[in-house]
């Protein structure tokens, strides 16, 4: 298994308020990244509180339940409550929250806890396959029958999400639990991957021979080429 990962600050912001964290222990690799929404770098603060709480809920309590996904749904819950508690301490972090996608990589499963429009895509030699579902109002839209996906893309506001750490003192999380037997590789990063390269430019630069590494910063140079108007995270994880 081979892990390589890049986080770009793009070509508007004046901030990175994206963070990431990778833990590799013997039973299984951990594998975070947060995009962090808010004020004057309240968004980095709320990221990078994301990912140190899930660690340290990993590190904590995996002797006592080795059940993945409930220990990603309950990281994860007890991450939104530290960004929530911090929140309220002052107007600098009024509001402040995070998207995150916290994934867990065994010999032989991915179990991925998802919040917000960072996504989590899984590649073989034939496609690309997008794993999560981003929590956008544009999918809201789409999934309640409002509008069409074409009507949808004329409204725009793609980039509203609908669900994210801090906001509310309670959230859900979407737990995917896959076998990795059919995947090459696992691709994890947030929207301003996604929001800048389409999924079949990425899917091109996957196919590639370049080597894994080159890849990662192709993706990375590909989003800021095509305007850079976000932080960009990613990861990729070559299984084989």
């Amino acid at each position: 298994m081979n892990i390589f990962y890049r986080s770009d600050i793009g070509k508007v912001r004046k901030t990175n308020e994206d963070s990431y964290l990778i833990v590799e222990k013997d039973d299984y690799t951990l594998l975070i990244i947060a995009d962090g929404m808010g004020g004057h770098k309240a968004g980095e603060v709320a990221s990078k509180i994301a990912v140190d709480s899930i660690k340290l809920y990993f590190e904590n309590k995996y002797e006592d339940n080795k059940d993945f996904g409930v220990l990603l749904t309950k990281a994860i819950k007890f991450a939104n409550q530290e960004i929530n508690k911090k929140s309220k301490e002052s107007e600098e972090y009024f509001n402040m929250g995070t998207t995150v996608e916290a994934c867990v990589l065994t010999t032989e499963k991915l179990i991925i806890g998802h919040v917000g429009d960072s996504r989590v895509y899984y590649f073989n030699n034939k496609e690309l396959k997008q794993i999560t579902k981003d929590h956008s109002l544009f999918n809201d839209l789409i999934d309640h029958g409002n509008v069409s996906v074409e009507e949808a893309k004329e409204i725009g506001h793609k980039n509203i999400i609908t669900r994210a750490l801090g906001g509310e003192e309670k959230v859900k999380v979407d737990i995917f639990t896959l076998d990795t037997k059919y995947m090459n590789g696992i691709l994890i990063c947030t929207d301003g991957i996604t929001s800048m390269v389409s999924d079949d430019d990425i899917f091109e630069i996957l196919k590639s021979d370049y080597k894994l590494e080159e890849k990662t910063n192709l993706i990375v140079d590909k989003a800021n080429e095509n305007g850079g108007r976000d932080n960009s995270t990613i990861i990729i994880v070559g299984l084989r």
